[in-house]
C-alpha cells in the first residue's frame, strides 16, 4: 500500500490552495500496487510541523478494502458541506510562503502489515 495523492475538498477562502491561517480539509488516497486485495486498510495521520495545528481526527481512519491495482480515499466525515474529507488541519498564520508541511501516514491492514508513508503540502 502506497500513499497516492491528496485533494483539497474545502479551504477557508475556497481557492483550493493552502494559505497561511486557513483551515484545510483533505481527502487522502492510498494505492494498492500489489496483486491481491488489501483488506481492512486504515491509517493515522500525524505531523511534527509547528506550522500545522488542529489536525483531526487523531484516531485511525478507514480506507476499507483496496483491490489490487486500485486507489481508494479515506472518508472520515460524511458531512457533504466538506465533501467527505479524510483529515483537516489549520495552517498557522505565521507560516512563511513556500513552507512545506510534512504529514506522516501510519498505515495498517487486517493482516497486521504496517508501513509509514509521508507527503508534503506547500503553503502558498
Amino acid at each position: 500500500i502506497q500513499y497516492s495523492r491528496y485533494a483539497i475538498t474545502w479551504d477557508t477562502n475556497g481557492d483550493g490552495i493552502v494559505n497561511k491561517g486557513e483551515t484545510v480539509y483533505l481527502k487522502v488516497y492510498l494505492n494498492n500496487s500489489g496483486t491481491s486485495t488489501a483488506k481492512g486498510v486504515s491509517a493515522t495521520m500525524t505531523t511534527t510541523s509547528s506550522y500545522a495545528s488542529s489536525l483531526s481526527p487523531t484516531s485511525s481512519v478507514s480506507f476499507g478494502d483496496i483491490s489490487a491495482g486500485s486507489e481508494s480515499p479515506a472518508n472520515y466525515s460524511t458531512d457533504p458541506n466538506f465533501n467527505y474529507y479524510s483529515w483537516r488541519f489549520t495552517a498557522s498564520g505565521s507560516t512563511p510562503a513556500g513552507t512545506s508541511i510534512t504529514f506522516n501516514l501510519a498505515i495498517t491492514d487486517a493482516q497486521s502489515n504496517t508501513s509509514t508513508k509521508s507527503f508534503a503540502i506547500t503553503v502558498q
